[in-house]
């Protein structure tokens, strides 16, 4: 009896830790509405404040190429744009669609652009490395370089049935550390 009562507590504490790495659920099953695939969205910190699919340029009533998912530090601490610049917006960017959220004037410090048939390409003066057994191109642009105001990471996953292109701009000390735990975490939820 003991030994069924300790099996029975040993799988709900795996049961529950299963549970967790589940993502954000709900933007991806917006995401598969639209463009067909279920990609893995890492919960963070950060609140997601906007997914746009992004067609290509000059559609008609095609696939969508994209969806970019944005993060924003504390979405409660910033303001939507109103419904004129929204309109604007959507005028002088024809191949976005908003799906999920709102716009904002602040910029988001996470942003996932995610590529159906494995992606994006190459990203250029990229170095490849390893992370999760898994090779990413990445790319560390510190602050003043190019004129960037913040440290700013990039990174590009392939994968069998999609790719993830990770602008990651979160300053803090460790902004390098901090940017290779989310891909490890994607990779390790695309594996």
């Amino acid at each position: 009896m003991k030994k069924v009562i300790l099996l029975l507590v040993t799988l709900s504490f795996i049961v529950a830790g299963c549970g967790s790495s589940d993502g954000d659920t709900e933007i991806s099953g917006v995401i598969n509405d639209h463009l067909g695939i279920s990609p893995y969205i890492p919960e963070t910190d950060y609140e997601i404040g906007i997914v746009i699919l992004e067609y290509h340029p000059g559609f008609e009533d095609g696939d969508p190429r994209s969806v970019t998912v944005n993060y924003f530090e504390a979405l409660e601490e910033i303001e939507p744009i109103d419904e004129d610049l929204k309109e604007s917006w959507q005028e002088s960017n024809p191949e976005g669609e908003l799906i999920y959220g709102d716009l904002y004037m602040e910029p988001s410090v996470i942003s996932l652009e995610i590529f159906p048939d494995g992606g994006l390409g190459e990203l250029m003066d990229a170095e490849t490395i390893e992370v999760a057994g898994h090779e990413i191109q990445y790319q560390f642009l510190e602050q003043g370089s190019d004129g960037r105001d913040s440290d700013t990471i990039f990174m590009n996953m392939h994968f069998d049935d999609m790719g993830y292109f990770v602008r990651y701009s979160v300053q803090s000390d460790d902004i390098e550390e901090a940017a290779k735990e989310l891909a490890a975490d994607i990779i390790e939820n695309n594996s």
